[in-house]
């Protein structure tokens, strides 16, 4: 099976706010076994979940600033999400 085949069907992925406190709310849950990576101002990694499933995600106390949330969901093309934690 090859990753057109995988990948189709599967509902565009977006967050349900851009402007968070404390969690991530995707649009819909996310496969068993994504990748997901949330990168601050300076490139730094600042949590990473592996193995993750779920449209919930709760983050560690995080400076106000402007983040990148990296999802890879398996058999699918990864995707940056820009958020801003006040």
């Amino acid at each position: 099976m090859g990753v057109q085949e995988m990948t189709y069907g599967i509902t565009p992925l977006t967050l349900q706010a851009t402007i968070v406190d404390n969690a991530i709310g995707f649009s819909r849950a996310l496969s068993m076994g994504s990748d997901v990576r949330v990168i601050d101002p300076q490139g730094r990694e600042v949590l990473r979940r592996q193995g993750f499933a779920g449209s919930g995600l709760s983050l560690p106390d995080l400076a106000p600033g402007c983040y990148r949330v990296n999802v890879r969901e398996p058999g699918a093309a990864g995707l940056a999400l820009p958020i801003i934690v006040r």
